[in-house]
């Protein structure tokens, strides 16, 4: 079992741009999973939204998800062409992606900013998270 912590709304959503693309590309985005970590986590006031001021964040527990599966979410993202690297490689190479979630209990735990429930369990298998999966398109430089 592992629970993971996901971001639904990207950094540059809630502050706006800096002005600064570099800077902007490697802050969370909407999707982008924070940690994947194991079963009985122990999540602070922050993660599970106690203080109101951290809607943006989603706790999943997926008892069918170990651990070492749901890193793979974790990745940064990777240089292409390491004889040219990218200034902008973005926080995540990979992101659960809104808009394949059909579950219907799973889209409205997402979409909900009062955050009245701090976690939802999911019955998902890792095959399931791999259908809501999408690499993120890379920044132009």
């Amino acid at each position: 079992m592992c629970e993971i912590l996901v971001c639904t709304k990207g950094w540059v959503d809630l502050n706006g741009t800096s002005g600064n693309v570099a800077f902007d590309s490697h802050m969370p985005q909407a999707g982008d999973v924070i940690v994947a970590v194991d079963g009985g986590w122990d999540w602070g006031s922050s993660e599970l939204n106690q203080d109101s001021a951290h809607g943006f964040w989603r706790i999943l527990k997926l008892p069918k998800v170990s651990q070492s599966d749901a890193t793979q979410f974790t990745s940064p993202e990777a240089d292409s062409d390491p004889q040219h690297p990218s200034p902008y490689l973005q926080y995540r190479s990979f992101y659960i992606d809104r808009s394949k979630i059909t579950d219907p209990t799973l889209a409205t735990y997402w979409d909900d900013d009062t955050r009245t429930q701090p976690f939802i369990t999911m019955n998902y298998s890792i095959v399931d998270l791999l259908a809501v999966k999408t690499q993120r398109a890379p920044v132009a430089f």
